[in-house]
């Protein structure tokens, strides 16, 4: 078997879910089968809705009524909000690198709930929700995304009028139920009945379930379903199950199976195994694809033989991260930030950007909400307030003085402004009046002292000094 993974994330977890449901037939069948999300879900805590810890696609939404519902065109499907559709996942890659940044998929808090553009067709008790494209109504500004789902946290029905009873709720996805077969390998037998007949599902029990228990095992399949395990050795187990398929790479629809026996726990993917086993030495347990027979012992000899090392122990053989090796690998940023200058406590903020100019007076909104004595003199002149020097756009160095003091000293290249060999600038934040603790009230200068040096090397007598006058005053 090539291209062995030598490591797996295990950990001692808890369930997945808070309740346990029991499985369905074992003669399912061998197509793939849409994928239903309602059992992997919370009950909404105010009723007739569910929601996820992770944000799902729902793409079909099924609601089976105890007793006859109102007719479809008073009902609606509603989903909570979040950046969506504005902000949206490809589906035909992962975001790698910095070209996403970091994207927030939604909460269960900030948010609220949104009218989906949605056509209902009602069949018994049963009304059955599919949506139109997002900006055909609900988005109209949004061009080339006429996305038939809605990716959300929750969902919930809602009527202006009283609703029966829910019987459940159906959630499906673009994920398809497939059947998949995996190998458990143990370095001991686990304690159980070996020469127990294989564990299937039980005839008749509903359709979604997700724990099993035999030979010693406690199962559990979250975004999957468990069909039967049975035994190839005291210490080998062959566990059938159905499993998640979705092309999309950033579907949280991926079926994880949690293996208990005794105090050990671990957890793996079913998708990881499409690149080979999972050995997890300090368990003593090798997860393979049903096509490789081999058991521990064996697994355990080629990963010796190849001198392969398992995750804890490339991460243990890494030396200690360090402040400096840390600050030294972050990446460059391809152009110059500009610095924030202002004291704490103080009002006053000032702007000053890689070309050496200050800008300030782009926060009046806060200065007026909160009134100070520099408020009366917001009105004598227009904000925002500009000033610029004629200096080189880029600087050859900046720095804060002593790393943290509202002082940044900037060093300009040689080649600019015209008849200058180097320039040098610094630009201070004072507190005015007597020293002490600072006040809101107060306003805070910035001071800017320019050297200059000529091509010959000659210096002049004394540097040029510019105050920018104070905020909000005269002159």
């Amino acid at each position: 078997m090539t291209g062995m993974k030598a490591c797996v994330m295990a950990r001692k977890v808890s369930c997945l879910l808070g309740w346990v449901v029991w499985l369905g037939p074992a003669s399912v069948a061998l197509a793939a089968t849409p994928f239903d999300v309602a059992p992997f879900a919370l009950p909404l805590p105010e009723g007739n809705g569910l929601m996820w810890e992770d944000p799902r696609e729902i793409h079909r939404v099924a609601v089976h009524f105890k007793a006859a519902p109102p007719s479809p065109d008073k009902l609606r499907l509603e989903y909570w909000g979040s950046w969506w559709p504005g902000r949206h996942l490809p589906k035909d890659r992962e975001p790698g690198g910095a070209d996403m940044g970091w994207m927030e998929l939604g909460n269960w808090w900030k948010y609220g709930w949104r009218v989906a553009d949605a056509e209902a067709r009602a069949e018994g008790n049963t009304v059955t929700f599919t949506f139109r494209p997002v900006n055909a109504k609900e988005f109209p500004d949004l061009k080339n995304y006429p996305a038939t789902f809605r990716y959300t946290l929750k969902v919930r029905v809602a009527s202006d009028q009283p609703l029966p009873a829910i019987e459940k709720i159906e959630a499906f996805t673009d994920s398809t139920l497939a059947p998949r077969a995996v190998r458990l390998a143990f370095a001991q037998p686990p304690a159980g009945k070996g020469s127990a007949p294989a564990w299937r599902a039980p005839v008749g029990a509903p359709p979604t379930g997700s724990e099993l228990q035999a030979f010693g095992l406690r199962i559990t399949a979250f975004n999957g379903r468990l069909d039967s395990i049975e035994p190839l050795a005291s210490d080998r187990f062959r566990l059938r199950l159905q499993a998640v398929v979705n092309p999309d790479p950033n579907t949280f629809d991926r079926t994880l199976v949690t293996v208990r026996r005794g105090t050990d726990v671990f957890t793996f993917k079913v998708d990881d195994l499409d690149s080979g086993p999972l050995f997890l030495p300090h368990l003593g347990v090798a997860v393979l694809p049903d096509t490789d027979s081999r058991d521990y012992a064996a697994v355990a000899a080629d990963i010796k033989a190849r001198g392969a090392k398992t995750l804890y122990e490339r991460v243990a053989a890494m030396p200690e991260q360090t402040w400096h090796g840390a600050w030294e690998g972050i990446p460059r940023k391809k152009s110059d930030i500009y610095f924030v200058l202002g004291l704490d406590g103080g009002r006053q903020r000032f702007r000053l950007n890689s070309d050496g100019s200050i800008e300030f007076r782009t926060n009046d909104r806060y200065l007026q909400a909160r009134s100070g004595q520099d408020t009366p003199r917001l009105a004598l002149e227009k904000p925002t307030v500009l000033l610029r020097f004629a200096l080189p756009a880029r600087p050859a160095h900046r720095t804060l003085q002593e790393e943290t003091l509202p002082i940044c000293i900037t060093t300009r290249p040689r080649h600019a402004p015209p008849g200058l060999g180097k320039a040098n600038s610094a630009v201070a934040l004072c507190a005015a009046g007597a020293p002490g603790p600072p006040h809101a009230p107060r306003r805070d200068p910035a001071h800017l002292h320019h050297h200059l040096g000529n091509q010959r090397g000659a210096h002049p007598p004394g540097g040029v000094c510019h105050r920018a006058r104070r905020l909000g005053s005269p002159s």
